[in-house]
Formats: structure tokens, sequence, C-alpha cells
């Protein structure tokens, strides 16, 4: 009998066996595409981040700033400050804001000229999270709210600076919705030709969650090509500034003592037009840029390189008639304008040239 239930016993346990085994066999079948697919994401998100990534910016604050991934300048920007290049893949860009300051200091570069893209449309309800980033110094006060607050116009805040690459200013926790940009004409000759074709942002605390998402649409809004989903967090920050957030769903802004002089990173990335699928057979169907907004996208500027697209610029502005006269040691301006939308002020720059 001992030896008929031992027996017995070896006859289950090699039953058990197999039915187990049948059943990882089941589930390595059912789960093996979903694992393939999870990998393949993986894989192509790992590939943007890292294939794409700046890993070295310059700025002109106080006359030139250089900070990168793995030399993070001790200084840090507390006020407006554009950038004068970038570099990705071991080389250096110019953005055709002031070649001569990157000439001067002996930096080589391949020249450029990108300029930030106007902002069509912003969607989704403004909440108590949105924020307007200032560096520090830019509304005139230090460690603490100017009188009065800065203007309340987020558009503004994306496109402001030489060419519109201010990154001391910002839009931080976008509400979740759609950021547009108007673009046209884009050049087929651009893709794959080694020349960045856009420039995207995150000058804030990106979140570990959620993924930035871009692409480009037609004029109907339907996807052209495919979608670049970016995790930020992932890319390393290329250097730190300093920053008010103002409180964007109020007008005037108000400042809260936890949101002042605050330390933020500054992370960017770039991709040629082939990533975001754009081929000789759908190129013509662009009209948009689009950036899918998590809710907790914080974003200075989307440039474009203005040898891969076009972009038609209504000006916010009409003049009327514009003068200058000398006045002793002194130069006059004046000047009438016919129309303004969404015109903050009027800035004067001069040039010794």
């Amino acid at each position: 009998m001992k030896q008929a239930n031992n027996h017995l016993n070896h006859e289950n346990e090699a039953t058990a066996q197999q039915s187990s085994l049948r059943i990882r066999q089941f589930l390595m079948a059912s789960l093996f595409p979903l694992i393939v697919l999870a990998l393949l994401l993986l894989s192509l998100v790992s590939n943007g981040q890292n294939q794409y990534r700046i890993t070295e910016i310059i700025t002109d604050f106080n006359g030139y700033w250089k900070s990168g991934a793995t030399n993070i300048n001790p200084v840090k920007p507390d006020n407006s400050h554009n950038l004068l290049a970038f570099t990705h893949n071991g080389v250096r860009f110019s953005t055709g804001v002031n070649d001569a300051a990157l000439s001067a200091k002996g930096d080589t570069y391949y020249p450029g000229d990108y300029r930030a893209l106007p902002v069509k449309s912003v969607t989704g309800a403004i909440t108590s999270n949105t924020k307007i980033g200032l560096g520090e110094k830019y509304d005139g006060v230090t460690n603490g709210k100017s009188n009065p607050s800065p203007v309340n116009n987020i558009p503004l805040y994306l496109t402001d600076g030489l060419n519109g690459l201010d990154l001391g200013t910002c839009v931080a926790n976008l509400p979740v919705g759609q950021l547009l940009f108007s673009v046209n004409n884009v050049k087929i000759t651009a893709i794959n030709d080694g020349v960045p074709d856009v420039v995207i942002t995150q000058a804030a605390d990106p979140s570990g969650n959620t993924f930035d998402s871009y692409e480009f649409a037609d004029i109907n809004g339907n996807r052209v090509g495919n979608p670049i989903d970016i995790r930020l967090n992932n890319i390393p920050s290329v250097g730190n500034w300093v920053a008010d957030f103002y409180e964007a769903s109020q007008n005037p802004m108000s400042l809260s003592t936890g949101f002042t002089k605050t330390e933020r990173g500054l992370r960017l990335w770039t991709g040629d037009f082939s990533v975001f699928g754009i081929n000789a057979g759908n190129i013509s169907q662009i009209a948009y840029f689009r950036i899918n907004l998590s809710g907790e996208s914080d974003v200075a500027f989307v440039a474009y390189n203005t040898s891969a697209l076009n972009v038609d610029l209504v000006l916010p502005t009409k003049l009327a008639a514009f003068t200058a006269k000398s006045v002793a040691e002194s130069i006059v301006l004046n000047w009438a304008t016919v129309s303004e939308t969404n015109t903050d002020r009027f800035e004067i720059e001069k040039s010794l040239d």
C-alpha cells in the first residue's frame, strides 16, 4: 500500500508540473505581444530622449553664459536671457541671435536661424496650478512682488525676447489641453539633413509620471506622421535658473511666498522632421505643430529652424507713423498706431552699428 501511495503521489506531482508548465506557456503566449509592445514603446521613448536631447546651451545672461548637462554652470540666471546656441549629438548650432558673441568666445558652431513659433491658441481652463515663471529680477523687485504686477498674457511669455528665445520667462503647468502653433511651407530638403528642425523647452519641474506629447497636424487638426511622447524628467538639466512664479489664474497676478526666488532646471529637446514620421508623402499636409498638454508642461518657447519651414506672421500692431529727431544730445521718437492686439508694451532697442 505504501509503495502504491508513493507511486500515486509521483503521478500527481508529474501532472501538477505539466499543468504548471502549460499555464506558464499559455501566459507567455498571451503576454509576449504585450511585452514586445512595451519594450518597443520604451525603446522609442528612450531613443527620442537620448538621441535628440540638448546637452549644452549658451545664452546672453550677463553677456555670455554657458552650461551643460555634464558641466553645470554654478551661476544661475535670474532675469531674461536669450538662447544663443545649443549642442546636440556633439554639434553646436547657433540660433542667430548673436553669433558674434559666440565667435568672440572662440566657440565653434554651425550657423543657424531659430525663432519662436507664434502661438495660435491655448486650450484648457487656467487653474491656480498655472503659473507665469519670470526670472527673479525680471519684475525689478528682489525676493518679492512688483507693483503693478507683470502683465498676465500667456502667449507673450512663450514668444518674448530676441527671436522669441527668452529662457528667463515661461508658463508653468499649462492646463490640460492643446498648445497650437501655425506653420507652413515645410521643406522636404530639411528631412534628415542633420540640422535640428524644432527646439522644445521645459523650464520648471517636470513630472515623473506623465508624458508631454508633440506632433504635427493638418488644417483640420488631424495628426500628420506620428506623435513623440517625451518624459522630460529623463532628460538631464543643462543648467539652473532662479524664478518667481506668478499666479496666472488671477489678473492682476499675485505672487505667493513659496513661489518667490525659487530654483528650477532647464531642459531642452530637439528633433528632425523624420522623428515625427514626416516624409515626402505627408509633408505638404502640415499646417500646425501641436503639444498635447498633460497639465504639467512648463514651456519657455518652441523654436523652429527658419531654413526648414516658414511661418506666416500677423503683427499685433499696425503703425500709422514713426518719426525720430535729434534734440540736444538725445533722440526723440514719436509713433502712432492704427490697431493693437494683445499688446503689452513697446520696447526701444539701440545699436552702435
